[in-house]
C-alpha cells in the first residue's frame, strides 16, 4: 500500500508556506483596497471594480470557496424581505454553464444569510451592471465577464478570477504576494471560531 501511494503533495494540502496565519488586519486591508472606490484599486472601469470587490466580499463574509463563488446564480437569491440570504447549491453538469471548466461547490449544500448592506450590493451589481450585458439573460449564474467580446456577459471563467483577478490584487503591494482565495475561507474560520469561543 505504501508503495502505491502517490508522491508528493495533492492538490488540496496546503505547503508549509500556505499554512502560516495571515497578519491581523491583512485580510481586512486587502478588502478595503479591493473596495471599488478605494484610489489603489487595480481595476479600471466601474463595473469590473464593483464586480471584484463583490466577488472578494462574499468569500471574506461568507468563507465560501472560489467555486462556490462563480457557481451562485440568481436564482437561488433573495435580496428583499426578512430573510435576505443565498444558496451555495452543487451545479454539475448544468445546462446553463458555458464554461469548459466548470467550477462546482464541494460540499453540502447550505443556505447563508446576509447582511442589508451586502443584499443592497448585489442588488445594485444585478440591477446596474449585470442585466444591460448581452449574454447575461442566457443563463442565471451570477458574475460575468463584463469585457467586451464574444464572451461578454457569460459566467466569468474560474481562469479569470484566478489568473487575472487575484494577481492583480497582489501586485497592489508586496504583502499580498501570499495571499490566495482559500486564505479567506481561513480567515473567515478564525473568526467564526473566535466568536464561538467568546
Amino acid at each position: 500500500f505504501k508503495a502505491a501511494r502517490p508522491k508528493g503533495k495533492g492538490k488540496n494540502v496546503l505547503d508549509q508556506k500556505d499554512s502560516k496565519t495571515l497578519p491581523d488586519g491583512l485580510v481586512k486591508e486587502f478588502i478595503e483596497i479591493a473596495h471599488f472606490d478605494h484610489p489603489r484599486n487595480p481595476f479600471k472601469s466601474e463595473d469590473i471594480r464593483f464586480r471584484n470587490y463583490l466577488m472578494f466580499l462574499l468569500i471574506e463574509k461568507h468563507g465560501i470557496r472560489s467555486g462556490e463563488l462563480l457557481s451562485l446564480t440568481l436564482t437561488d437569491m433573495t435580496l428583499h424581505g426578512d430573510q435576505k440570504s443565498f444558496w451555495v447549491r452543487r451545479t454539475h453538469d448544468d445546462k446553463y454553464d458555458s464554461r469548459k471548466n466548470q467550477r462546482v461547490a464541494k460540499t453540502r449544500e447550505r443556505k447563508l444569510r446576509i447582511s442589508d448592506d451586502t443584499a443592497k450590493l448585489l442588488d445594485a451589481y444585478i440591477q446596474k451592471y449585470r442585466r444591460p450585458l448581452p449574454n447575461a439573460k442566457k443563463h442565471p449564474y451570477l458574475f460575468v465577464t463584463h469585457r467586451k467580446g464574444d464572451t461578454q456577459g457569460l459566467p466569468i471563467s474560474g481562469s479569470s478570477f484566478d489568473n487575472t483577478i487575484v494577481p492583480a490584487m497582489k501586485g497592489v503591494d508586496e504583502k499580498f504576494a501570499n495571499i490566495h482565495p482559500h486564505y479567506f475561507r481561513h480567515n473567515w474560520n478564525e473568526v467564526f471560531s473566535n466568536k464561538i469561543d467568546s
